[in-house]
């Protein structure tokens, strides 16, 4: 093979420590630039395991490709419907979720790749959700 690297998502393994079925696509092609996720959420799940957080030096967007996600902020809240997408400025607190009672397919892209560590939590899903919707904000 010379000068690219040809994977599709059923050849990759979905990462087991994360909400979600969620592949590490950066990883899995060599890719240092940046890090890309791709995430299939069911109903009710969560794209996060630390809730509203945010990142100190890492800029991120979220593209969804398939279904509706929800994108809570500590102001509120909005929802991306498919090919909606968002960017976030480093610090800017945020959580994305599933609503609905139909899948989605995130794409998630973070830059520098080795700023994604800490999140610093803002507030849990459970404390968050119980706050916004009295428990879990499914449809």
């Amino acid at each position: 093979m010379s000068g690219y690297d040809r994977r599709s998502i059923p050849e990759l393994e979905a990462r087991e420590d994360r909400p979600a079925r969620r592949f590490d696509v950066s990883s899995a092609l060599g890719i240092e630039g940046y890090n890309l996720n791709v995430a299939f959420l069911d109903p009710g799940e969560r794209l996060a395991l630390s809730g509203l957080h945010y990142h100190e030096d890492q800029e991120e967007f979220f593209y969804v490709a398939a279904g509706r996600c929800r994108v809570e902020l500590e102001e509120g809240s909005f929802d991306l419907e498919t090919d909606g997408m968002v960017r976030f400025d480093p610090g800017t607190a945020q959580f994305v979720h599933n609503p609905s009672d139909e899948p989605a397919k995130v794409i998630a892209i973070g830059h520098p790749p080795d700023a994604h560590r800490p999140a610093h939590q803002v507030q849990s899903s459970e404390e968050l959700f119980e706050e916004r919707y009295g428990g879990e904000p499914c449809e």
